[in-house]
């Protein structure tokens, strides 16, 4: 931009040469301010493409050469090639290490030290989320973007699955995609019958119902070492379970697109299995394994004006020291569509709020909780229906609902929220 002092005093000159009087004093009015570079900027802009052409175009050279948006188009070899990328969704591990094995036609180092000059039949990129990362993010795009290989396997959770989509939509490259949730549950069992002196079940949907209820049946036994069950969301529907107490492992899955909050009607259903009418623990705690996932989970939907209606009638029967009631008929049967699902939701928390109040106040004042234990308990079942038969529209998403996955693909979709249930 050396020519810009120059332009700019040019273009002073030829303002005030060919401005009307009229325009002189209205930018005069304006003075040094926001408004006088709005109005005279595209005006100087029009000038310099008329009398500058040259340095123009030197300068749209400059500027190009020193874009960074469009890294894609920095590895012309390796957009002439038609790459096959498998991305493996699955938890993360440690480890990556260099080996060097004399006369070895394989190469094992860091993704710093890939090499996007050599060709290579098969390339296999670990821990790929780490791409993510804002300081060593790079050299994971980098190699991902300029390996010169015919396939490329990505390993790695799935937290950076749709900028890699994005990413093979510019580079025109074929993208496969392995979902894996079992081994994830089995990592967690594993490493609760390393680290304790628990013993687990295990429960997920591609179990055949027969080997869910053995599962179940295995758990539920009070004379054997089985006493914790990990298990994907699957349980959280047609299986009779003791459970003292539910702690989630994550609330958050992959929904066939991207990484999402679970719905706050799941976690409450799957929540409901711990201490439930006719099981073996009247009463049931739940929580979470991670700290940071606690709020959500405490959460659900307090901004809900229909329950908190109910705690504020609640709160004002208190004060005036007269019985708190419930008032609050139950619903007819399981949700046809969100509005119902979303009403069966309120009366489930209201109610969970009724009982809670009894066990912090005087019990005259809060004398209908048997009554608000069983609606509970009702209202819980009903979710379980709805949730199992739900095959309405979603009423507000209906545009952004992802695509089955089916078993023929050569993958099922994954169900990552995993759950550790205990006696």
């Amino acid at each position: 931009m050396s020519f810009f002092p120059t332009a700019v005093q040019k273009f002073r000159n030829f303002f005030f040469n060919k401005c009307s009087a009229d325009v002189f004093k209205y930018v005069v009015s304006l003075g040094p301010s926001d408004d006088a570079v709005k109005f005279l900027f595209p005006i100087f802009v029009e000038y310099c493409l008329e009398e500058f052409p040259d340095e123009i175009k030197r300068f749209r050279g400059m500027i190009e050469s020193a874009d960074l948006t469009k890294p894609h188009t920095w590895f012309p070899f390796a957009r002439a090639m038609k790459r096959k990328i498998i991305y493996h969704c699955g938890p993360t591990n440690s480890g990556q290490e260099k080996k060097y094995v004399p006369f070895s036609n394989h190469i094992a180092c860091t993704v710093e030290m890939v090499s996007t000059d050599e060709l290579y039949d098969v390339a296999v990129i670990d821990e790929i989320q780490v791409m993510a990362d804002p300081c060593r993010g790079y050299a994971w795009t980098r190699a991902l973007l300029g390996l010169k290989a015919d396939e490329i396997h990505l390993c790695g959770d799935p937290s950076v699955l749709s900028v890699v989509r994005k990413i093979c939509a510019e580079t025109g490259d074929q993208l496969h995609e392995q979902h894996y949730d079992r081994r994830e549950i089995f990592e967690v069992k594993m490493a609760i019958e390393k680290h304790t002196n628990h013993r687990c079940c295990v429960i997920y949907g591609a179990l055949p119902p027969e080997t869910r209820r053995q599962q179940a049946t295995l758990f539920n036994d009070q004379d054997n070492e089985f006493d914790v069950l990990v298990a994907s969301d699957a349980v959280g529907m047609g299986l009779n379970l003791n459970i003292r107490r539910v702690i989630f492992y994550s609330l958050s899955k992959y929904n066939g697109d991207k990484i999402v909050p679970v719905p706050a009607s799941q976690v409450k259903q799957i929540a409901g299995r711990a201490g439930r009418r006719g099981s073996r623990y009247p009463d049931g705690l739940t929580t979470t394994l991670h700290l940071e996932a606690l709020d959500y989970l405490i959460e659900f939907n307090i901004r809900d004006p229909k329950a908190m209606y109910h705690l504020l009638r609640f709160a004002s029967a208190y004060s005036q020291n007269v019985p708190v009631n419930i008032a609050m008929g139950m619903p007819k049967g399981s949700a046809r569509n969100d509005s119902e699902l979303l009403d069966l939701e309120t009366k489930h928390q209201v109610l969970s709020m009724y009982m809670w109040l009894s066990n912090h106040f005087r019990e005259e004042t809060f004398p209908y909780v048997k009554k608000a234990e069983a609606m509970a308990t009702d209202i819980a079942d009903l979710l379980g229906q709805s949730l199992t038969k739900a095959n309405w529209k979603p009423e507000s998403r209906q545009a952004g609902k992802p695509k089955p996955q089916r078993k023929e693909d050569g993958y099922e979709r994954p169900r990552s929220l995993i759950k550790l249930y205990e006696k």
